[in-house]
Parts: C-alpha cells; structure tokens; sequence
C-alpha cells in the first residue's frame, strides 16, 4: 500500500512538471512580445473607432458597466519592451494584452500605468475609462503558436480577407437618454 501510495505521488509530480510553462525562442521582430504563456494564447486583431493604440486596455462586464480584469503595471512588460498592439495592415491592430469583444481603453498610456508601484483603485480606473466601446471590429485568427512570422502572416491573411479567422460579434453601442 505505501509502495502504491509512492508510485502515485511520482507519477503526480511527473504530470505537474509537464505543465510548466516552456521558453520560446524569438524568430524576429514580430515576436519580440511573445511570452511562454502567449504560445497557446488567441490570435486577436481588432480596429477602434480611434487610436488607443497606446493606451492600456481592461475587460468590462458583459453590459460594460464594470471592469472585471485588468492589468498589473509589471503586465504591461516583457523582456524590457511594453506589451503594446503590433501595427497591421488596413488599420488592424495584434493584440499582445488578451482582449475580446468586451474591452475598454482607459485614459492611461502604456508607459504611464507601468511606472505605477500599483494598480489604480477601482474607482479610479473607471473615471479613467477613455472609451466603453471602442471596436469597430474583431477576429480570432487562431492561436499565436499557429505562426512563425505571426505580423507577416497576419497581413497576408488580411489581405486575403480573413479566411480562417472568426469574426466576433460586436454588440452595438448603445446611447441611453
């Protein structure tokens, strides 16, 4: 029985260390944001209805009244450069932070939020919300590891008009009287 017990931790430990997060090596300057955990992370691109592409996003509830995620200033570094979207063709922008359909912009620049010792209070993040509803479009294009020049690719396929890709449904903005 404690020669069974044995065996099941081993095999326990075994299967934990096979979780852990695996280095990438960089293959250009297309990847120089790309973490470990970002291998296996969605493919997203998106266009704004205006240019936040400096500033920081955070995920709002469903009805984008309240902010459920948002990021740490150490998350908006990697490898010493800020996380900032990559420049894509026809205005679309790669994301490097995690964002969906439920996004916000806040008033803070990349820069400015990584300098903080903390994230802002709550509060305070919401009077800095710049825009609730900032996409005019978004589509999933896979995962990041299904690349190997990820900003190259991504222009072809836009180009090529998105085949492959799933485009989010956006829910319109809404304007209450």
């Amino acid at each position: 029985m404690k020669f069974l017990r044995v065996i099941l931790i081993a095999v326990w430990v075994a299967m934990i260390g096979c979780g852990t997060k695996k280095t990438l090596t960089e293959t250009g300057p297309s990847t120089e944001y790309l973490t470990g955990w970002m291998a296996t992370a969605p493919t997203v691109i998106y266009k704004t209805r205006g240019d936040y592409s400096d500033l920081v996003p955070v995920i709002m509830n469903e009805t984008h009244t309240r902010i459920v995620s948002y990021p740490a200033p150490s998350d908006l570094m990697s490898n010493g450069k800020l996380m900032k979207p990559h420049q894509l063709t026809k205005g679309f922008l790669l994301d490097n932070r995690g964002i969906n359909e439920r996004v916000a912009f806040l008033n803070y620049t990349y820069e400015e939020y990584s300098k903080l010792s903390s994230p802002p209070h709550m509060y305070d993040l919401i009077l800095h919300i710049r825009d609730r509803h900032p996409l005019t479009e978004l589509y999933y294009c896979g995962n990041r590891s299904d690349y190997s020049d990820i900003v190259y690719e991504l222009n072809v396929l836009i180009e090529r008009g998105l085949v492959n890709c799933k485009k989010a449904d956006l829910v319109p903005m809404s304007v209450i009287l």
